[in-house]
């Protein structure tokens, strides 16, 4: 019995000790950028919209903003920039996970709502995945790395689009506004778990969360999958 119970345990928490763990890894080696040209702010948490959203990590620098979405995976990574899921294939087991450049795309929003002052502030979105992994993802518009190139990335950017004294003042409103109340936190947490479950129960009805419309099969590049009925004004997919 006591041995089942671990096992439960396990698969429950290692997801969430997996991120934890990338996001530490993330954390180090965005420290050892230099600290007069850059600071970071890790997990950090905004309240735009009425919502929360978490962010892993925040970079900022002369250039702009970097907003950094890690993943702890291993094994070959397929995706597209416009799909709703991206695939996670190790040995030929395959796991599906959200495109976590759409994610970062939710975190901008809140991030240019927060900031909504410094218009002029270039925001640069990289998705940094472990080293562990093998990426095969199709993209021409947003940095998908492995964290073994992420300082580098960061680093080819270097425009003086930010003077020193405005990045002063977007770090005040940044530490101003993270969300640092564990019941808030906690409050963050089921309002995901409350998205998950009714995407889920949508899905099994062959609904499309997003919009509404009919899940119907097709057969795309990576084998069959569900799209919208509504597509292309909805690119909802499930594999």
């Amino acid at each position: 019995m006591a041995g089942f119970v671990v096992k439960v345990l396990v698969k429950h928490f290692r997801p969430r000790f997996r991120g934890v763990v990338g996001e530490q890894k993330t954390a180090f080696l965005l420290g050892m950028l230099p600290k007069s040209k850059y600071k970071v702010i890790d997990d950090i948490m905004l309240q735009a919209g009425g919502r929360t959203t978490q962010i892993d990590h925040i970079v900022v620098s002369k250039s702009g903003l970097f907003v950094i979405e890690t993943k702890n995976y291993k094994g070959w990574i397929f995706g597209h920039e416009n799909g709703e899921k991206w695939i996670q294939n190790i040995y030929g087991r395959k796991y599906e996970f959200q495109n976590p450049i759409r994610q970062n795309h939710i975190h901008i929003r809140a991030l240019k709502q927060v900031l909504s002052d410094f218009r002029e502030m270039p925001i640069i979105p990289i998705v940094a995945f472990s080293s562990r992994a093998t990426l095969k993802i199709h993209t021409e518009n947003h940095n998908v790395v492995l964290l073994d190139d992420l300082n580098s990335t960061i680093k080819k950017y270097n425009d003086d689009a930010i003077s020193p004294d405005i990045m002063e003042k977007i770090i005040d409103r940044l530490e101003e506004c993270n969300v640092n109340s564990p019941e808030k936190r906690k409050l963050h947490i089921k309002s995901i778990k409350r998205r998950r479950k009714y995407e889920e129960t949508a899905i099994a009805s062959g609904i499309c969360p997003r919009c509404g419309g009919s899940l119907t099969r097709r057969r795309g590049e990576y084998g069959y999958f569900y799209g919208c009925s509504n597509f292309p004004r909805c690119r909802y997919t499930h594999k």
